[in-house]
């Protein structure tokens, strides 16, 4: 069917077609029916004639850009859009087609100008387009560990984005914001700070606020910058919205200079402060430059069998079981090893952490690849320094003539990361063998966290306090703000490291001022707060409602204290809100894990009994009492004869109806490496293991229900 000549053009004129296009509407017509079919060549003979004479038609340049696309031609769509935008910069489908073009052609960091002029004339006009831009950008400052401009990016794709596009960022929103490798500060979104410029500033601000609001954060903050320089230096709030603004345009070291003056200025709001002072540490310790890299060295061989006898030989190297080999792995993994900064010792009841070799890097071989014409080769990997170079002269004289430097490879080896030296101490790197009976591995891991949160952080030198370690600066005044911002800085390894760390005994030790109560005004207030805010939360005045999306919202976050916190709250102070006795149990399972993944085994224990106790007065409960029985076995580990107690009452009571379970029970030995406590005398069950219940299914076993196990969800 023709198209109407009195709709609007195609070409973005806002005249009617009658008077702009109709010319040559019949065959672009023609064009938008292939196009629209997938056929994106016989579009393009059609265009190619077009474009002749109307070479500066934005319908057919931009049709013609969107066809090349589809035809894995991005460079020749570039390159027309760009001969266009020459004389029309600021048309809204060319800009948005040329970025895209751009980025499919040349990528990042190339496109980034391209797509920031996207942003800011192509929104209204293409927020598909924009939204993809956006949602691309998100994953790639996500893979550079850039968070804030990581999730800025991705709220901007939720907010343009189709219904497809919104269902997947929201997906990706929800992974991030529940990621605790991510400071809880980047999570969860910031507050925005209310600022009124002086009226000198008013025009530059508006022009700010303009071009942020169209996610050209970059250029916002420029402008911010100099009004700040020029009209008002004094303004804590105008230089923490110019932090946002350059973390969110992944330019962290430019943020957090900006949030640091913020913080400083901000002396009427100690809690506002420390909050912009700890996104600021946590920015700056992000910035490569910052941080010591983690780099890898090639090496040559002809003889991966022999060379992989030769690792396998030293004392020096413990080889590392493999993982799945990966869809997108190049050459084939034949063996990975860890190198030891010593030989490790035999196994004594009275073993420290001293007495531990420890990990210095990582040799990994790889087998040839023959269809890629891809050679073997030896990586060592470690941080650069003393550990590389370790690392190297172990694989060189334990290999001997086997290895040689690899031509392509780079003097001092390529990067493949980096670590945040304020996190050393935080690093666990001692090795275990597997003689090192379980709970004497609890019992080195505990000690190992209880020294990470004593003096390993208190006496490492930090970068927020120039070089400078926490317990040097605790004595002086001027520095309880960037103290304080650098425990929640510690919070938030804790978080990473599943640890419950002591940071209230911290923070008293060091004096800091207790945490100022917020009293929410209602459930919008309560959604509006930052993760950082969350924590200070008045939860006794709250409704039960209320509670409970303070509850859900930290454990989403995965924010270990407050989680804690709350949900012991829940139990000691509102045990009349639980649902049911599903819902007590559930939350007293999550206080068990979550104690007993900090090794609290004595807390952990206390909530096991707890359930125990509701579990023992249920109906039916067999299964259950198993579970709870298996979780106390995972707390007693350090207690031989309790462990030998519990595996002779499971495998004697519960293992007679649960045949499964035996089998379950004689894995669990093996993987302890510990001797059998049952009885000799017992006869192993053969049989069907695919169903944990027998046949004969006993009346209290809950239908279509598996045995729960500890880790296994």
């Amino acid at each position: 069917m023709p198209m109407d000549p009195y709709t609007i053009c195609p070409c973005g004129s806002g005249k009617k077609l009658k008077f702009c296009c109709l010319s040559i509407s019949t065959e672009m017509e023609k064009v938008e029916r292939l196009i629209d079919n997938h056929q994106p060549r016989m579009a393009l003979q059609i265009l190619d004639k077009l474009v002749k004479t109307n070479e500066l038609n934005p319908w057919v340049v931009t049709r013609q850009a969107a066809s090349l696309m589809s035809d894995d031609r991005a460079a020749d769509a570039r390159n027309a859009l760009l001969m266009f935008l020459r004389h029309r910069s600021d048309h809204p489908s060319a800009n948005a087609l040329y970025a895209m073009a751009m980025l499919q052609a040349d990528g990042l960091p190339e496109a980034r100008k391209a797509i920031r002029r996207a942003f800011r004339f192509s929104i209204a006009a293409e927020p598909v387009i924009v939204a993809g831009l956006a949602q691309y950008l998100a994953e790639y400052h996500w893979q550079l560990e850039q968070f804030m401009a990581t999730r800025q990016h991705m709220v901007m794709a939720l907010q343009l984005g189709n219904e497809n596009q919104r269902q997947e960022v929201l997906q990706l929103l929800m992974e991030f914001d529940a990621d605790p490798s991510v400071p809880f500060v980047f999570r969860g979104g910031q507050t925005i700070p209310p600022y009124t410029p002086p009226e000198a500033a008013a025009e530059a601000v508006n022009k700010a606020q303009r071009l942020a609001s169209v996610g050209c954060w970059g250029d916002a903050a420029t402008q911010l910058t100099a009004s700040a320089e020029q009209h008002d230096p004094g303004s804590a709030n105008l230089w923490r919205l110019i932090g946002l603004f350059r973390a969110w345009d992944g330019d962290e070291a430019a943020a957090a200079s900006a949030l640091h003056k913020s913080a400083e200025l901000d002396t009427a709001n100690f809690e506002s402060a420390v909050e912009t002072e700890a996104l600021a540490q946590e920015l700056e310790r992000n910035v490569p430059d910052n941080c010591t890299k983690l780099r890898t060295s090639l090496y040559d061989t002809d003889m991966v069998s022999r060379l992989l006898t030769k690792l396998d030989e030293s004392p020096l190297l413990v080889k590392i079981p493999p993982q799945p080999a990966q869809e997108n792995e190049q050459q084939p993994i034949a063996g990975i090893y860890a190198v030891l900064d010593r030989e490790p010792g035999e196994f004594r009841p009275d073993v420290q952490l001293g007495d531990l070799s420890r990990i210095i890097g990582r040799i990994t071989v790889l087998d040839s690849n023959p269809e890629k014409a891809l050679p073997p080769r030896a990586l060592t990997t470690a941080l650069e320094g003393d550990k590389l170079q370790h690392t190297k002269s172990t694989l060189e004289s334990v290999a001997g003539d086997l290895v040689r430097h690899a031509l392509d490879d780079t003097t001092e080896g390529q990067v493949i990361g980096v670590e945040r030296p304020d996190d050393e101490p935080m690093t666990f790197d001692y090795y275990m063998p597997k003689a090192i009976p379980a709970g004497d591995r609890r019992r080195l891991r505990r000690t190992f966290l209880n020294n990470c949160w004593g003096d390993g952080w208190k006496t490492h030198p930090l970068r927020a306090f120039g070089g400078k370690t926490p317990q040097q600066v605790a004595s002086d005044p001027q520095a309880k703000m960037k103290l304080a911002a650098a425990i929640d800085c510690l919070e938030a390894v804790a978080d990473d490291m599943s640890s419950l760390a002591p940071i209230e005994a911290i923070q008293k030790e060091y004096g800091l001022p207790a945490p100022t109560a917020i009293h929410i005004k209602d459930d919008s207030h309560l959604q509006s707060l930052s993760l950082s805010q969350l924590r200070r939360v008045d939860v006794s005045s709250l409704s039960d409602e209320q509670f409970r999306t303070v509850v859900q919202r930290a454990s989403m976050a995965r924010m270990g204290r407050l989680t804690h916190r709350l949900l012991k709250t829940w139990v000691e102070e509102r045990d009349a809100a639980f649902k049911d006795n599903d819902e007590r149990l559930m939350i007293l399972a999550s206080l068990a894990d979550l104690t007993s993944r900090s090794l609290h085994d004595q807390e952990a224990l206390e909530w096991n009994a707890q359930a125990r106790k509701v579990v023992d007065a249920l109906p039916n409960s067999f299964e259950r009492v198993v579970e709870w029985k298996l979780r106390e076995l995972q707390l007693q580990l350090e207690n031989q004869d309790k462990v030998n107690s519990l595996f002779r009452e499971l495998w004697d009571v519960y293992g007679a109806k649960l045949p499964r379970l035996r089998k379950i029970l004689g894995g669990i030995v093996e993987e302890l490496g510990i001797e059998r406590p049952w009885d000799q005398g017992i006869v192993s069950v053969a049989g069907d293991t695919a169903s944990l219940w027998p046949s004969s299914t006993p009346s209290d076993a809950p239908a279509n229900q598996k045995l729960w196990l500890p880790g296994n969800g």
